[in-house]
């Protein structure tokens, strides 16, 4: 497994998939919970809540630094300047569709 370092967690990763191909781009886990990401999106962004600082939260709740974490299958950032990214643009007429599947699991 690559571990990320949630010091500076806050990145788009490549998922090198061919076009249209549903891929495994993310899986956490602990000891009675797991939970896996498949998409045919190019990359998965995380975010590691660097930014987080006493953030309110619900129910008086405050969210610290890295109290959590985002993976959000998407596109490159910036692709529609970088040439060689996936298409980012989308034109009148045209559909966009795109596959992200969450599966969770649980122990007791």
């Amino acid at each position: 497994s690559s571990g990320i370092n949630a010091e500076y967690g806050d990145h788009t990763f490549s998922l090198l998939s061919k076009d249209g191909w549903v891929v495994p781009a993310a899986e956490i886990a602990s000891d009675t919970r797991r939970v896996k990401i498949h998409t045919n999106q190019p990359g998965i962004h995380v975010y590691s809540g660097n930014y987080l600082n006493g953030t309110p939260g619900k129910a008086g709740q405050r969210y610290e630094r890295h109290s959590g974490v985002a993976l959000e299958a998407q596109n490159f950032p910036n692709a529609v300047n970088v040439k060689g990214f996936p298409e980012s643009v989308l034109q009148p007429g045209e559909e966009y569709k795109r596959n992200i599947t969450f599966s969770f699991e649980f122990q007791s």
